[in-house]
């Protein structure tokens, strides 16, 4: 690959026909020919001459998400009239810009548009598919490439979905990187390997032993066959993103969660399942004045008052009822467990 071009770029060229004219901006729309029908290619790519700092590598910031929108938008109006749909492919490779500005200005509003548009494709029948060849993170991921019908991806180094980058996560859950990778091995969620990433059932193809830096003929092709194979699949089953409910790697993993759940997890379970709601505990109030920490009310306040009094008090109840559900769970002596617990354990 280029020194010069990004994962996604360099992807790009080797899926697409060459550029027509001149390209610049953060978004490149190409076409190419998949399986005997016209596809419409998009990526992000860097953008050196942006005008937000935080926007100028290949990141989804507020001119990605509007401009992706509009390209997807032209795709939908052009085929509007079309019986037969054309296929869409979004190349994933970039993270979210992360600035003041970009939060000022509304980034939570641009890959919105980003994410309705790719949700119009699919409902008009477009085949959407993702193909992930580099990092896959945080909202960009949501707004490019999240919402596809299909999502394929590549097992190899640089290839990742998460909500921010490892460095970033060591530090915010203060660990090593080590610690870190240990804890991917145990949590699903947690890994940063695309392999973890296909056992929760939302991959419909892991691609694996393709050079995702430079690939050979031989790696295009395989990449096309899966492309041709995901548009079939995808016209084959519903528009809307129901199939990856019905994914056999994500019943396979649920099951192996819930063997694999540690016994006082299972027990917390049980004991939020039957712990007293808030109002039971109010209707015991009047009858053990200590249970609660209630704040006396005077006859003389209004009304919004008490009822922010009101508020607070259920807020206590339910940090009431955490509380003693824990000490069930885990004993009086606040010891923690010798296994972490289960992620998918609901905690309410």
């Amino acid at each position: 690959m280029s020194a010069n071009l990004s994962r996604g770029e360099c992807w790009l060229d080797a899926l697409t026909f060459p550029a027509r004219q001149t390209e610049s901006g953060p978004i490149r729309a190409r076409e190419s020919d998949l399986d005997g029908e016209c596809a419409s290619f998009f990526a992000v790519v860097p953008d050196p001459g942006n005008r937000f700092p935080r926007a100028t590598d290949n990141v989804v910031g507020l001119e990605q998400g509007w401009l992706l929108a509009r390209a997807v938008r032209r795709v939908i109006d052009a085929d509007r009239d079309a019986d037969v749909k054309r296929p869409i492919v979004a190349e994933v490779d970039e993270s979210q810009a992360y600035g003041r500005r970009e939060e000022l200005l509304g980034i939570h509003l641009a890959c919105a548009a980003a994410v309705d548009a790719y949700a119009s494709a699919q409902l008009s029948g477009h085949p959407v598919i993702a193909l992930i060849v580099g990092p896959a993170m945080s909202g960009a991921y949501l707004a490019h490439g999240y919402q596809a019908n299909r999502i394929i991806a590549l097992d190899a180094p640089g290839t990742a979905v998460h909500a921010m980058g490892k460095e970033a996560a060591a530090r915010v859950t203060r660990r090593s990187i080590e610690n870190l990778d240990a804890l991917g091995d145990t949590v699903l969620p947690m890994s940063y390997k695309m392999s973890a990433y296909a056992k929760l059932g939302l991959l419909h193809e892991l691609i694996e032993g393709v050079d995702a830096d430079a690939p050979s003929p031989a790696d295009i092709d395989r990449v096309k066959a899966s492309f041709a194979a995901a548009v079939t699949d995808a016209r084959n089953g519903p528009r809307d993103l129901s199939n990856r409910l019905a994914s056999r790697r994500r019943e396979t993993h649920a099951r192996r969660v819930d063997r694999s759940a540690p016994a006082h997890a299972r027990a917390m379970e049980r004991v939020m399942k039957h712990a007293p709601r808030p109002h039971d505990l109010l209707r015991l109030a009047p009858r053990h004045p200590g249970l609660l920490p209630m704040r006396p009310t005077g006859s003389r306040r209004r009304s919004c008052a008490r009822t922010r009094s009101r508020t607070r008090l259920l807020a206590r109840v339910r940090a009431a009822v955490r509380v003693a559900s824990i000490i069930d769970a885990y004993g009086l002596d606040g010891a923690p467990p010798e296994a972490p617990v289960a992620a998918n354990v609901p905690f309410r």
